[in-house]
């Protein structure tokens, strides 16, 4: 697959990001106590506020990290990425992002074993299996780029790249216009503001569909 095809596949969403509520309820807690009021601290307790401290900091250098990756700061966004998966090893992102800035410098080898790393600390992200999907079908590996497409939607059925991507799998690759309708239609359900020109090609699909009946 050339690389025009590759870009025109790629859908990406530029960063990974942690959104989770532990780190909504550690922001709120945080606010409680700097207020000034009063409270009874166990052992367990003081664990709990170190615990949501060190995931506040985490939580405000991937947004730098992602910050910099988000404006082209390749070099940048490398170190601090490589910084919080050095700190942070259980988790999954800083690992993820070093893969997708390979996977945007064309090093799909070390992306791949970026992508892969990330898989084993946590299988949750289903980015890294969009991008392992486009590794896959840059590989000429078209059932293992089915396969990784459809894990993500396992993970996020409404990851809206995982649709489109399918999509042109079934299309082009496959030749399953019917499937590929589907994953047309989701991706559009799924993404905002709607792409007129996949509406529009949709459109033209389940017009053949129609006729083919």
């Amino acid at each position: 697959m050339n690389n025009n095809l590759t870009q025109n596949t790629c859908k990406l969403l530029l960063c990974f990001s942690v959104r989770s509520a532990f780190y909504v309820a550690g922001l709120l807690f945080l606010a409680s106590c700097q207020s000034g009021r009063q409270t009874t601290v166990s052992i367990n307790d003081s664990a709990r506020v170190t615990k949501q401290l060190s995931e506040h900091q985490y939580v405000e250098r991937l947004a730098i990290a992602e910050n910099e990756l988000t404006n082209k700061h390749y070099n940048q966004a490398t170190q601090s990425f490589m910084k919080l998966h050095t700190e942070y090893p259980s988790k999954a992102e800083p690992t993820a992002n070093l893969g997708l800035i390979s996977f945007i410098q064309k090093d799909l080898n070390e992306a791949k074993n970026f992508l892969v790393e990330s898989l084993r600390i946590s299988d949750t992200l289903p980015g890294v299996h969009n991008l392992l999907g486009l590794i896959a079908l840059n590989e000429k590996d078209i059932k293992l780029a089915e396969t990784h497409f459809t894990h993500a939607l396992s993970i996020n059925y409404r990851y809206a790249n995982a649709h489109y991507n399918l999509a042109l799998l079934y299309e082009i690759y496959l030749q399953d216009i019917n499937k590929a309708a589907i994953h047309y239609r989701s991706y559009l359900e799924n993404t905002n503001p709607n792409d007129e020109i996949t509406a529009d090609w949709l459109s033209g699909l389940e017009s053949v569909i129609q006729q083919s009946k």
